[in-house]
């Protein structure tokens, strides 16, 4: 019995040798799997991010296309309204001058084509006295026009200096024996009263 102490002893030491190798080995392949495990998990993470981040990109890129398709909307409608805004600025309703002036120019128009005519008719008559009444009228306009210029220059150049009543009668009696002199001398000279012959 007293030999079988030490054989037990060291077989317990073996063992217990065995066991203290035996556990660093098993915490090594643990510690391994637990590696090999983290390894795979951030792996699967990493792919999961890529696939989050490629989704990512493709939202993305769908809001950009989606945004430069509004924006295109956004232009043509713009453009658009700016089309239809100058063609209502075109399509102005026409007031009463409008319409007034265009039959002022169709009347111009006609009456000038009545006045060619009268004096190319057939007629020499006709001829003659269209001719008088268009001279008759030139006259007067032409009259009244000359008149309305000289009264104007005469009440800004000359009342400008003196607004006294006698001032006043002076320039308008000086106008009136001025035109009643050409007048005069104008008739004198149609009806040949200058000429020597009668």
């Amino acid at each position: 019995g007293k030999m079988l102490w030490p054989w037990a002893l060291l077989l317990l030491g073996v063992r217990s040798d065995a066991q203290g190798i035996q556990n660093p080995l098993r915490q090594l392949h643990w510690d391994q799997d637990q590696a090999i495990k983290q390894l795979l998990a951030e792996n699967a993470a990493l792919e999961g991010t890529k696939e989050q981040r490629q989704q990512a990109e493709a939202e993305m890129q769908q809001m950009h296309q989606q945004a430069t398709e509004e924006r295109l909307r956004a232009e043509q409608r713009s453009a658009q309204m700016e089309e239809e805004m100058e063609l209502e600025k075109e399509r102005e309703e026409f007031t009463d001058v409008d319409f007034a002036e265009s039959l002022m120019l169709l009347g111009g128009i006609s009456f000038v084509m009545t006045l060619f005519y009268l004096v190319n008719d057939e007629d020499p008559d006709m001829r003659f006295y269209s001719w008088r009444v268009i001279t008759a009228t030139l006259s007067i306009f032409s009259a009244v026009l000359i008149f309305s210029g000289i009264n104007k220059l005469i009440h800004f150049y000359l009342l400008s200096h003196g607004t006294t009543p006698g001032f006043k009668l002076l320039l308008a009696l000086v106008p009136m024996l001025i035109y009643f002199f050409l007048l005069q001398l104008g008739t004198a000279y149609e009806s040949s009263a200058l000429s020597a012959a009668p």
